[in-house]
């Protein structure tokens, strides 16, 4: 079984900053639930979400999913009032997809 395309670092977040301005992130159903709870818990908008992301950076190497369908990447960045967020975004085929976390 051949695994997910697997973006650089660099790719990763230029893939998703061009998502962004074209208003284009999909968000995995499974996660919403999660993600929903996690923003509601630490008081964060989506336009705060993707001020972070669009400003942010990546890090770490990404880490494969324990099934193998998806690489996560962890973005890093700072919401317009300096507060620090990340979020983890997931790829599956060229496209990705974001669950909030911490």
């Amino acid at each position: 079984m051949s695994g997910p395309p697997r973006f650089s670092r660099d790719d990763a977040l230029r893939h998703l900053k061009r998502l962004l301005a074209n208003g284009r992130i999909v968000r995995a159903k499974q996660r919403v639930k999660h993600r929903d709870e996690r923003q509601k818990q630490r008081s964060i908008t989506d336009l705060e979400w993707s001020h972070a992301a669009r400003c942010g950076s990546i890090r770490a190497e990404p880490e494969l999913s324990n099934d193998g369908s998806e690489w996560r990447y962890c973005v890093e960045g700072k919401d317009q009032d300096g507060r620090f967020l990340h979020s983890i975004l997931m790829t599956r085929r060229p496209q990705l997809r974001r669950s909030l976390s911490r």
